[in-house]
């Protein structure tokens, strides 16, 4: 919000960014046993809500191993979690959700998404994906629900594809 101010007062381009909702069904958090101190573990919550690249979740994990430890798999879920986030924040997409064997992925309006886009990306996973276009479009991906680290790679991957797709 703050860098949006600066850039308002500026008079440069403010780029509206969309809130993503992710809904996995996987275990992401701080446990308790890992970090005790309250104060430690907002620090760390807020720092992991920054990711804002790969770089960052290597300086986080650095950071934090240092600090309490090896890293226990709910954390390291959450640092997944967060840095799916931020690609789906610039994807301009809205929500990533769960539904048994599916997760659909959702765009915030028909412009969110370039067609060759869409083309391009369901053409290289063709047997896992479904695009649906409409007012609001979405993906619709196949996955194993009983391998989470296999979607959670999966959806980086993905949502990395649409990044250099649709910027590119």
């Amino acid at each position: 919000l703050l860098e949006d101010t600066v850039k308002e007062i500026k008079g440069e381009e403010v780029t509206e960014t969309v809130d993503t909702s992710i809904e996995l069904n996987i275990s992401a958090f701080i446990p308790e046993t890992y970090i005790s101190d309250e104060n430690q573990k907002i620090e760390i919550y807020k720092k992991i809500a920054y990711i804002g690249g790969q770089e960052d979740i290597y300086d986080i994990e650095e950071e934090i191993e240092d600090r309490f430890g090896d890293l226990p798999k709910v954390v390291r879920n959450l640092l997944d979690i967060s840095y799916i986030k931020h690609l789906a924040r610039n994807c301009n997409i809205v929500s990533i959700a769960q539904k048994k064997n599916n997760i659909i992925v959702k765009f915030s309006t028909d412009r969110s998404i370039k067609p060759e886009t869409a083309i391009r990306v369901s053409g290289e996973y063709i047997d896992r994906l479904l695009f649906t276009a409409s007012g609001q479009p979405y993906f619709t991906i196949r996955i194993d629900e009983d391998k989470p680290d296999e979607y959670i790679k999966f959806l980086k991957e993905f949502l990395g594809k649409i990044s250099s797709f649709q910027n590119g």
